[in-house]
């Protein structure tokens, strides 16, 4: 297991380097701790489009799991 920033996308690549399976969750309550419903979305979205980016640019990834609740 390893942490990277999920709003970091060189933490995230440096966590996924050499990973043949990723699986990855993204967060909606600490953004909504400290801000409205709205702007916790926006930044759970960018979450799992900072992942995906940097997961296709992963050339060892075999799979890739995107796990989220829903709201």
């Amino acid at each position: 297991m390893v942490y990277a920033g999920l709003n970091d996308e060189d933490t995230l690549a440096n966590a996924f380097s050499g990973a043949a399976t990723i699986f990855t969750v993204t967060d909606f309550f600490e953004p909504f701790e400290v801000s409205d419903p709205e702007t916790a979305m926006k930044i759970e979205y960018q979450q799992g489009v900072n992942m995906t980016k940097v997961a296709l640019r992963t050339l060892t990834v075999e799979h890739y799991i995107w796990s989220a609740l829903p709201n």
